[in-house]
């Protein structure tokens, strides 16, 4: 039982370490954004966050539409439920101004979120074995 618990606490270190640096590697740089005021179109689709066509200003003047997803209420429980014709913050990219969204850049991208989950196995591994090692040397 002492072997397994320490091979445990091995892959879990290494599981932790490798996590770590999926994820730090898995971050998308940001696109520089400008927030305008655009307009709700209509709501395109169904789900926890729907996604809504908006319609907002291009930087010669000229207006143009995106479909994109909504954000959650600031407590996380509810989407904001938007109707057509409400005025939202659209955060558009400086470099190209077609790819706007209704929330901030920030997220981890594929690499991150695997890198994120093998953190997590490795802390219970971790946890599991060190135990292990822990119970087979008192008892």
């Amino acid at each position: 039982m002492r072997a397994t618990g320490i091979a445990l606490l091995a892959v879990g270190v290494l599981l932790v370490v490798v996590g770590i640096a999926a994820a730090r590697a898995g971050r998308r740089r940001p696109a520089r954004r400008v927030v305008v005021t655009g307009q709700i179109v209509r709501q395109v689709g169904w789900g926890r966050t729907p996604p809504y066509e908006v319609a907002y200003p291009l930087p010669d003047g000229t207006w143009t539409t995106t479909v994109t997803r909504s954000p959650l209420s600031p407590g996380g429980i509810t989407t904001l439920g938007w109707t057509q014709g409400t005025s939202v913050p659209v955060h558009v990219n400086i470099d190209d101004p077609r790819d706007a969204r209704l929330t901030p850049d920030g997220s981890l991208g594929v690499a991150g979120f695997v890198g994120l989950v093998l953190g997590v196995v490795g802390l219970i591994l971790g946890v599991v074995g060190g135990v292990l090692t822990a119970v087979s040397a008192v008892g």
